[in-house]
Parts: structure tokens; sequence; C-alpha cells
């Protein structure tokens, strides 16, 4: 009988929420005073203490608590021979939180505004999981079994999927879709190793392709499904990365050594065409070439940085060089294609500070000064080098 009561205002508690807790201790407490002392009133949380094993008892008692605490009105805990059976949990302003079974290790979460938020069941030992939004949208999905993760989808707002990853004979296969429905990636893991995976984005795709769990090669293609680009891996290292242009000629090679950039070839589709070699990684020498096959200029790296740069005419002469320090220009000098000199300018941290021009007999033609970065001096030499004005600014 006594059971029974109490039973019953326990599930009250419940379904009140917050007001019923303080009902609960005065009705418990009656139950205590006419029924007998076979019957713990609810007490305030604060009376019991908990051992390293979970076994809760009220101070200056030895057996375990079996009954019901109150901990300041948020908390209502039913505990069952020192062990906590079910605890639920309110807001400040009376609504529901959450209920915990201990037992069963089921539990249901609430959001603030009442919406469930989240909510644990177990049926035949297999945990499930599911997960709304404050709006009450399905959000997520997720099936255990022994521990292990089965099955577990995501949505979008809208109501369609966003993810998939499904377990099944050891193989994880991973599907991903945008907010249309459209197939975005997918990608599969063989028992701890991975094998082929899929790509897609704005029309693009990609692909990756594994043997014995290490990635071997990786093919781009365009919206029309050409090959744009292919990379070939050696123990996960690149060794090879090749690209096309949409009609199918070759724009790109670059070579790899222990995964770093060693040899890059560009063509482009004007017909010039570009080498850049490298060491350890690093920029050493680019080259580029006319479309007649013309050495048209050269570029030097010294720590991936570039230190000069010179250009050439096309029967090969030196045309014109720049230098740089810590990627300023520092100086450029031209030349006329007999080899004498034309102009020479000189830089002060990045700035121009001095020009000088020659004519083709070797004369000066002019000096320009500057102070920061703007023209101060022009001194104007005649055909045989002598000044014949100068002017300030």
């Amino acid at each position: 009988m006594t059971s029974k009561i109490l039973y019953i205002i326990l599930s009250l508690g419940d379904f009140f929420g917050d007001d019923m807790s303080r009902i609960i201790i005065v009705l418990s407490t009656i139950i205590f005073v006419f029924l007998g002392n076979n019957v713990m009133a609810a007490i305030d949380d604060s009376q019991l203490l908990c051992d390293n094993k979970g076994v809760c008892y009220m101070k200056d008692s030895r057996k375990p608590f079996t009954g019901t605490s109150i901990e300041k009105d948020k908390y209502k805990t039913i505990f069952k021979n020192g062990k906590k059976i079910k605890r639920t949990a309110w807001y400040p302003n009376g609504d529901k939180r959450f209920i915990k079974d201990f037992l069963s290790k089921e539990y249901t979460y609430w959001f603030l505004n009442g919406k469930k938020k989240e909510e644990i069941k177990y049926k035949n030992g297999d945990k499930y999981i599911v997960r709304w939004d404050k709006k009450g949208r399905l959000k997520s999905k997720s099936f255990f079994k022994e521990k292990k993760i089965i099955k577990r989808t995501v949505w979008y707002p809208n109501g369609k999927k966003r993810s998939e990853m499904i377990l099944k004979d050891g193989k994880k296969t991973y599907k991903s879709w945008d907010k249309d429905g459209i197939e975005r990636s997918k990608r599969v893991i063989n028992r701890g190793k991975k094998e082929n995976s899929i790509m897609n984005f704005k029309g693009l795709k990609m692909e990756t392709k594994y043997k014995d769990g290490k990635k071997w090669k990786t093919l781009f293609f365009g919206k029309n499904r050409e090959k744009r680009a292919e990379t070939i891996y050696k123990d996960n290292k690149k060794v090879l990365r090749t690209s096309w242009d949409e009609d199918g000629n070759k724009r790109g090679e670059t070579k790899y050594k222990n995964g770093k950039k060693s040899l890059m070839n560009l063509w482009f589709k004007n017909g010039n065409r570009s080498e850049t070699k490298y060491k350890n990684g690093k920029r050493v020498l680019r080259t580029f070439w006319d479309k007649d096959g013309n050495k048209k200029g050269e570029t030097r790296y010294k720590d991936d940085k570039r230190i000069s740069y010179i250009f050439f005419y096309p029967e090969g002469e030196k045309k014109s060089e720049k230098k740089y320090r810590n990627n300023k220009e520092i100086s450029n000098i031209s030349w006329y294609k007999d080899g004498e000199k034309r102009s020479e300018t000189f830089y002060e941290d990045g700035e121009k500070e001095s020009q000088i021009f020659w004519n083709k007999e070797g004369n000066k033609r002019s000096e320009i000064f500057y102070e920061n970065g703007k023209r101060v001096k022009h001194i104007i030499y005649n055909r045989d080098g002598d000044e014949i004005s100068e002017k300030s600014f």
C-alpha cells in the first residue's frame, strides 16, 4: 500500500515539474508519520554522502539510502540501496530539462522552449540516439551495436540528407549531399584501410584511388567529365602531377622527389612555356620560352626567394636584368642588342634612388635622382656625353 502511494506521488512529481517537488516533500512526510517508519520521506540532497563506488548514504548512517532527494528545486533523484535509479531535472522556469534512467541508461533531453532535443533508447541491447533542432526538426539518427556505430544519418533543416555513414561487414561507407540532394562525396574504409573516394563540387569531380590502404592516384574531372588533372603517389607521397585544359591539351607537369617538388613544366595557350627547377622543394631556377622556343626570361632564387630576373632578346642576347634582396628590387640594368649598356636603375628599400641612361655609342644621355620615390633632379647630356642642362624638382 505504502509503496503504491509513493509511486503515485513520484509520478505526479514527474508530471507537474518544479512546483510538485515541494508537494512531494510534504506528502512524503505525512506518509512517514501516519503509515510508519518503513517509508523514507524525500530529503534535501545536501543530507547525502556518496562513496567512491557511487553508493550514497544519509549523513550519520551506514545504511545505503533508499528514497528520493531534491536538490535546489532543480533536480529530483530516486535511490534504491544507495544507487541512483532515476533523475529528473528542470529549467529555472519549471520546464523539464531531462530525465535519465540509470538502470536502462535511457534518457531524454529538452530545449528550453519545450522541444525535444535528444533521446537515447535501447532495444535488444542495441543503442539508438535521435537528435532534433530547436524547431523540432529531425537532425540526426545514430544506431550502435555492441558499442560500435553501425549507421549515422544527418539531415539539413529542409529535410534532405546531409551525410550518412554505414558499417557493414567491416566496411565503412561515408556519403554526403548538398542541400539540393546532389551527392557531394563518397569514401570507403575497408577494415581500417582506405578505398576509392569521390568528391563533387560545383560540377567538378575528384576521385582518389588507394592500394593496400595507401593513396596511389588522384583524378580531377571538369564539368563535362573531361580529365583535368592526375596525381600519382608512391608510399603516400606525390611522384608526378599532370594537368590538361578543357580541350585535352597538356598544360602542366610536376615531378616530385621524396614528396617534394623537383621539376615543374607549364605550357600556355599562347604557345609559351616555362620550367621551374627545385632543390629540397624550394625554387632555384625558372626559365621562360616563347612559342618559337626562344629563351625569353630567367628567374633565379635563393631560399625560395627571388634574387634576379633576366630578359633576353629573341636571338639570345641579354636584354635586362633585375636584382632583388628580400624580394625587393635593388637594381635594374638593360642593354642594347650589341651588348652596350642602355640604362641602370638603383633602388633603396624598394624605391627608386637614381637612374642613368646611355646612348648606343656608350655615352651618358641623362641622369635622374629620386628622394622618397619622387624625382628631384634631372641632368641631360649631349651625344658626346657632355652635360647640357640640369633641372631640379
